[in-house]
């Protein structure tokens, strides 16, 4: 090779190529295969092939020859460093030592990964499958820098070899030979190039290549310039094309940044070795996730609360570090402790009540939370003196605070989205939080929370799976520690727009969107306990209304017998891992709840229509009574109040006149009881333990008065 050459093959590599065992070794190779001189010219086509597969072979012998004398520097340090040669025995007596040592570390690290098998069921398999992506990865590396070294080597000595040039577009080698052009994501082979739905040149070209003899510098250079010019074309195709997707979806091209960054953290990943360095020496750690940032809401007094909040914690960055190629620092800032407000230590936790409520309108007409925190500010002692307190309701009033100070705090981060975990979530979170990342790169646009604890009945429409990538790994004492869990290949979606009962709110994701939209609506409207006026959120529609997009989402997919709605024939085919229902099909199921019912009835049969049928509420005075949703009932409670529904054939929504009517005919059978001497215990025998809640508590879990009460104005 030419000193010109070289020094051309240096800049390539960043390094300076003499002076390196593996540059000598590459340099050697080269070096012979030209011939003694160094000067002879070959016929490109005869040889070509062969000139590459002995530099890559060159390359890979040449890693073997770096490390081993990088081990024998190191090996030969240790006597070095005493400033005298060791003798012959010396070194025999120091090598066995060596080898002793390493062969005890050896040992210590094959019980190691033993005991961390063992605590993670399918770990040893992962492992081997990231050993093989990271060789091949490798492999790959190694060739490419080889041939495009080469490459320069040839154009600089003998004019430019038409056979093996190779094109780089877009950081991707493209062998000219076969005529294959990588351009994004789209592969031509032998013929065409797909760009978007452009046709280009490069293929062509290719194919005219393959009847020519070798050509001269200038012809290799035109069809080079050519190859070049055709996959700027397809570039520019294919950019108009990802503008035009981009355009008709708002949230794609954050989708595909997604994707992308996903694909480096895994190539990067397959490269690095247990110790979490590169495989090249670099001593960089591997990208961090851009997973959602973890709240966990908790007493941060020393308690059983505080340690299951440690412990969740503790499990979140444990899952980043072992299975997302995070360093500790790293895996560590996932998820944070938030102090939780209790009313009843008021003022000792009073500062985070006084941010959940920053920036609420203030004055007279301030509602519940917000007016009680301004009651404990006006009194001298700050001590909690509000409605809320006199009723024995400081845990609700306390829970919304905790919520909405994470809301506060979250959306001053500036964060697309977040996750708001209470300090039981570690026992009832239905979504690994090694799946955050990409349920929320696959939510639909207008999606404002996700409720993550499961459910066991139809929430609404399923939407879709999404892959996950915390298979295998579900750790003890977690939810989704269940074999069938663990054995999961997919997170399913669910709309939460059809589920008169609620999910917990242990664990909940939100958008930007949709915090700010519960901000804004509690500074003007006020809230309610957090899990029932959550939920109601989802289910309610009013022209005005606040109107939530909710969903829920867990690893554990629902049985289709307890669905309402559209189910797919691929859900419970394991090997489709990602895939949604048409978009039409869930519009139509969000306002015809008359035929979500009857596709559930079909599946499951009695056993849906009395525990999952959806049955929603409309006031009489509403315009478009199909479309608006003011309350709605579950079917085993309207069945134990007498009201005769059958949600398979009736026509939905429920106007209230009507329901007004058979709880009038309820009451009048009641008072005729009462009449007839029934005692207060009598009425409470007579009505089950769904009907007393549906009659004697209101929407926020506030009892309007006791059964007495009740039984009285009968």
């Amino acid at each position: 090779m030419t000193t010109d050459a070289r020094g051309e093959r240096a800049a390539l590599l960043g390094r300076d190529v003499s002076s390196t065992p593996r540059a000598n070794a590459d340099a050697a190779v080269l070096d012979v295969e030209r011939g003694d001189d160094g000067a002879g010219r070959r016929d490109g086509r005869a040889r070509g092939g062969r000139r590459v597969a002995v530099v890559v072979a060159a390359a890979l012998a040449a890693t073997a020859v770096t490390i081993g004398a990088v081990r024998g520097t190191a090996g030969a340090g240790g006597a070095a460093a005493l400033g005298s040669k060791p003798t012959a025995s010396a070194k025999a007596l120091r090598n066995a030592r060596i080898a002793a040592a390493a062969k005890a570390a050896e040992e210590a690290e094959a019980e190691r990964q033993r005991l961390l098998n063992e605590a993670h069921p399918g770990r040893e398999q992962r492992m081997e499958h990231r050993a093989a992506r990271r060789a091949a990865v490798e492999k790959a590396a190694k060739r490419n820098e080889v041939v495009d070294v080469e490459r320069s080597a040839v154009a600089e000595e003998e004019g430019g070899d038409a056979d093996n040039a190779t094109l780089v577009v877009d950081g991707t080698f493209v062998d000219a030979d076969n005529a294959t052009l990588v351009v994004g994501d789209a592969i031509a082979d032998n013929s065409t190039i797909a760009a978007g739905e452009e046709t280009s040149e490069v293929a062509a070209l290719g194919a005219q290549h393959h009847a020519r003899p070798a050509h001269h510098v200038n012809s290799a250079k035109a069809r080079n310039e050519r190859i070049a010019a055709a996959a700027k074309r397809a570039q520019e195709a294919l950019a108009a094309k990802e503008a035009e997707l981009n355009k008709e979806h708002p949230k794609r091209e954050q989708r595909v940044a997604h994707r992308k960054q996903q694909r480096a953290k895994a190539a990067i990943s397959a490269v690095t070795d247990v110790g979490g360095t590169a495989a090249t020496g670099s001593t960089e750690s591997a990208l961090p996730t851009n997973t959602p940032k973890i709240y966990i809401i908790s007493d941060t007094q020393p308690g059983e609360e505080l340690e299951n909040a440690k412990s969740a914690q503790a499990y979140v960055a444990n899952l980043f570090e072992t299975y997302a190629g995070m360093d500790s620092s790293e895996a560590a800032k996932v998820a944070s402790i938030e102090e939780e407000t209790f009313p009843a230590r008021w003022p000792d936790t009073l500062e985070t009540a006084k941010v959940a409520m920053m920036g609420m309108t203030e004055g007279d007409d301030v509602r519940f939370p917000v007016k009680d925190v301004q009651a404990t500010l006006a009194d001298k002692d700050q001590h909690c003196v509000g409605e809320a307190c006199k009723l024995g309701l400081q845990k609700h009033l306390g829970s919304m605070l905790s919520h909405m100070a994470v809301w506060k705090k979250a959306l001053d981060s500036g964060a697309d989205s977040f996750v708001v975990w209470e300090s039981t979530a570690l026992a009832k979170h239905a979504v690994s939080p090694l799946d955050y990342a990409e349920l929320e790169s696959e939510l639909p646009e207008n999606t404002d929370m996700v409720f993550l604890e499961p459910d066991y009945l139809s929430p609404g429409q399923f939407v879709k799976k999404i892959k996950s990538s915390a298979t295998g790994t579900w750790g003890e004492h977690t939810h989704g520690a269940e074999e069938c869990v663990n054995q999961s290949s997919s997170v399913y979606l669910y709309k939460h727009n059809h589920m008169c009962g609620g999910v917990g709110t242990s664990a909940l994701m939100f958008t930007k969107r949709g915090a700010q939209r519960l901000r804004d609506y509690v500074a003007t409207n006020g809230a309610g306990m957090i899990s029932t006026w959550l939920n109601s959120k989802c289910i309610a529609k009013h022209a005005d209304g606040l109107n939530f997009n909710c969903y829920i989402a867990q690893t554990k997919k629902l049985d289709k017998s307890m669905l309402g709605g559209v189910v797919p024939t691929w859900y419970d085919d394991e090997r489709v891992v990602s895939e949604s229902v048409p978009q039409p099909d869930i519009d139509e199921m969000d306002f015809n709840p008359k035929k979500f019912n009857q596709l559930g009835c079909a599946r499951g049969g009695r056993a849906f229509a009395e525990t999952a049928a959806w049955l929603p509420i409309s006031a009489d005075h509403t315009v478009d009574s199909e479309r608006v949703v003011s309350n709605c009932m579950m079917a085993s409670i309207a069945t134990s109040m007498g009201y005769t529904i059958d949600p398979c054939a009736v026509d939905l929504p429920l106007r209230q006149s009507d329901l007004n009517a058979q709880s009038d005919a309820l009451q009048r059978r009641a008072r005729a009881a009462k009449a007839d001497g029934a005692s207060v215990a009598s009425l409470s025998l007579a009505l089950s333990d769904d009907a007393k809640a549906y009659l004697f508590e209101s929407d926020n879990d506030v009892p309007y008065g006791n059964l007495e009460d009740v039984a009285s104005s009968f």
